[in-house]
């Protein structure tokens, strides 16, 4: 696995790339950038106590997706604590689909109900887009992702664009959550990746089976036919995460690189 800090260097040059399988969030696009400018959307709409709680429950979810699984970690009942709310909300769709941590929708219940704010269904559905529309509208790439874009278009190399689902929940009455793959996948589609600022040959969503699971990279793989006979080392898989985006390709001998920023 080779690893970089910057995308704009001459890998793909050297290498004889052929396509590009890239993750998006945190490799190509800048998601700190836009999720706090999602966490202030949510700060006009209730004010900030309200959007501080609601951004601390992602940087908890975050620490734990972060941390090694053999190192101790302090915030682990603060985390098993916002879990099984998250798990009692989504209970109609846990034992299908599991527990959907990144569901913005549940945060938004966890932290209004924590305050005492009462709101109703469409008033969560309306913040979740409130998040997700602001989110949208500061998704710029990173510099060097720019430059790694544009060479991929000057070299004409595919890009395939690979992404967790965001875990987007329909909002019942009784504030419970329902999770539908395919709702939760429009509801990217059209919200997020039909609004990326550069152009892709094609994009695997993580709804309902996601990275890592080596069912959601077939999903990718089936692609690699229908543009052509290439070799492993021919296709580069980007990300930002070993174990979710490279682990899987570098195991079955694809080249990987990661971007750590």
């Amino acid at each position: 696995m080779h690893e970089t800090t910057s995308l704009a260097d001459d890998y793909l040059l050297k290498n004889s790339i052929k396509i590009v399988v890239a993750d998006i969030d945190y490799t190509l696009i800048d998601f700190a950038r836009a999720h706090k400018a999602a966490i202030k959307g949510l700060e006009e709409k209730l004010g900030s106590p309200f959007s501080e709680r609601v951004n601390a429950i992602f940087n908890l979810i975050n620490e734990e997706h972060q941390h090694k699984q053999s190192e101790s970690w302090e915030r682990k009942a603060d985390f098993d604590e916002v879990i099984e709310k998250i798990k009692e909300l989504e209970k109609s769709s846990v034992v299908k689909y599991g527990v959907k941590r990144w569901s913005r929708e549940s945060w938004i219940i966890i932290a209004s109900q924590e305050q005492g704010l009462l709101l109703d269904q469409h008033e969560v559905e309306n913040l979740r887009d409130t998040y997700w529309s602001n989110h949208s509208k500061n998704a710029s790439l990173y510099s060097d992702a720019d430059s790694f874009v544009k060479e991929l278009t000057s070299k004409n190399i595919p890009l395939i664009l690979m992404t967790s689902g965001d875990s987007i929940m329909k909002v019942q009455p009784n504030l419970t959550l329902i999770y539908e793959p395919n709702f939760s996948k429009t509801y990217k589609q059209q919200k997020r990746i039909d609004l990326l600022p550069f152009q892709y040959h094609s994009v695997v969503i993580g709804d309902p089976i996601d990275k890592p699971d080596l069912k959601f990279f077939d999903l990718i793989f089936d692609q690699f036919s229908k543009l052509g006979k290439f070799g492993k080392k021919e296709i580069l898989f980007v990300g930002d995460s070993p174990k979710s985006d490279l682990k899987v390709p570098e195991e079955l001998g694809y080249s990987t690189l990661l971007i750590k920023r």
